[in-house]
C-alpha cells in the first residue's frame, strides 16, 4: 500500500510540473489565449481517455509490477522532454503531455486498485480516501515549489514576461529548473516505490 501511495504522489507532482507550467508558458510566453492554452492540453487529455480501456490488457499482459515501472517510466521520461525541449517548439510540449499522461493512466490505475485491494472490505473507503489525499497533496506541494523557484527567479511581473528575451529566458530558465526538481522528487519516488512493491 505505501507503494501506492508513493505512486500515487508522484502523479501528483507530475501533473503540478507539467500542467501548471505549460498553461503558463503558453500563455505568458507565447501570446496564446487561455482558451488556446487549454487546447494545448488536448493532447494530454485525449491519451487518457484513449488508453483508459488498454490498462487492464497491459496489466494483464505484464504483469502490475512491470506495467507500473513502465508507466512510470514513460511519465518521469515526458517531464524531462518537456524540462529539456519544452522552451523550443509546441511539439516538444505535446509529445510531454502525451508521454506524460500514458505514465499517468496505467500507474494510476494500477496504484489505485493495489490500495483498495490491500485493505479489508470495510475500509476500502478509507483506502480510496488516501489514494486521491496523496495525489492531491502532492500536486499542491508540486505547485507551491513550482510558483517558488518561479517568483524567485523572475524579476517584475509575470504578465511583461513575454514582452523582453531577457524575461522570457528568466521565466524558460526558472520552468526547466523547477520541472528538473520536480522531476528528480518523482523519479525518487517512483524508484522507490517500485523497489517496495518488487520486494512485496
Amino acid at each position: 500500500m505505501s507503494a501506492s501511495l508513493a505512486y500515487e504522489a508522484a502523479i501528483g507532482l507530475g501533473m503540478a510540473a507539467i500542467s501548471f507550467t505549460a498553461s503558463l508558458q503558453l500563455q505568458l510566453v507565447w501570446g496564446w489565449s487561455p482558451a488556446q492554452a487549454a487546447l494545448g492540453n488536448l493532447p494530454q487529455v485525449i491519451v487518457m481517455l484513449a488508453i483508459g480501456p488498454f490498462v487492464e490488457k497491459i496489466v494483464d499482459r505484464l504483469g502490475t509490477h512491470r506495467a507500473g515501472t513502465i508507466g512510470a517510466a514513460s511519465m518521469v521520461g515526458g517531464l524531462l522532454v518537456y524540462a529539456l525541449l519544452g522552451r523550443y517548439d509546441y511539439g516538444w510540449i505535446a509529445v510531454a503531455l502525451a508521454l506524460t499522461a500514458a505514465g499517468m493512466r496505467v500507474v494510476s490505475t494500477i496504484a489505485g486498485v493495489t490500495v483498495i485491494r490491500g485493505l479489508p472490505e470495510d475500509q476500502t473507503a478509507t483506502g480510496a480516501a488516501l489514494s486521491d489525499t496523496s495525489s492531491e497533496v502532492a500536486a499542491s506541494v508540486g505547485t507551491a515549489i513550482t510558483g517558488t523557484i518561479v517568483a524567485a527567479t523572475v524579476a517584475g511581473s509575470l504578465s511583461g514576461i513575454g514582452h523582453s528575451a531577457a524575461g522570457t529566458q528568466s521565466f524558460e530558465n526558472a520552468v526547466t529548473g523547477s520541472t528538473l526538481v520536480l522531476t528528480a522528487i518523482c523519479a525518487a519516488l517512483v524508484t522507490w516505490a517500485a523497489r517496495r512493491a518488487g520486494r512485496t
